[in-house]
């Protein structure tokens, strides 16, 4: 098993030298309100700002941010692993000033497929917003708003780690 197998979190570390691995975070940082933006229905590949700013409220109350493409119905085929919904980089920048402790994606990368310097990562890493990838299951969490816990495995200078995404709705574990 690898520290980016399965759903996972890339810490800061993963991409920029000399920044936080997941043991330098507060176990805090891993559990918290979450907002779940059902983005299926996009029609382009590129989430944009504009699919994001009526949110803009919302996304100010809570910790992590979770984005359901619907893409996750790929999983165990060769699509799944090309061409899948990303934010554009102005949508990534807009959405770093809300200083969210995650950010949660049901694709394989919070980047495009080709991408060489992983910009979008990086918006995110630098201020310390964890990336969860590979998210599964989000179309049955039967409300918008819930709490979130994605605890990293305990393991020395990680920089990533597979996780048992939980959403936490009314006291039930989805």
């Amino acid at each position: 098993m690898y520290s980016h197998t399965g759903t996972h979190i890339d810490a800061p570390a993963h991409l920029i030298k000399g920044s936080k691995t997941l043991d330098q975070f507060p176990i805090e940082h891993f559990y918290g309100n979450a907002l779940l933006l059902n983005l299926s229905n996009i029609k382009n590949k590129t989430i944009g700002i504009e699919e994001l700013e009526p949110h803009e409220d919302a996304i100010k109350q809570v910790d992590f941010l979770l984005l359901f493409t619907g893409w996750s119905q790929y999983w165990g085929t060769e699509t799944y692993f090309s061409d899948y919904p990303v934010l554009s980089l102005k949508a990534a920048d807009w959405l770093s000033r809300f200083r969210l402790s995650g950010l949660g994606f049901d694709t394989i990368s919070a980047d495009e497929a080709h991408a060489k310097d992983f910009q979008i990562h990086k918006v995110f890493l630098r201020n310390d917003t964890i990336i969860i990838e590979n998210l599964a299951n989000l179309e049955k969490v039967p409300r918008k708003q819930f709490s979130f816990a994605c605890f990293p495995l305990n393991f020395e200078d990680a920089d990533g780690s597979p996780v048992r995404a939980v959403a936490v709705v009314d006291g039930i574990t989805k």
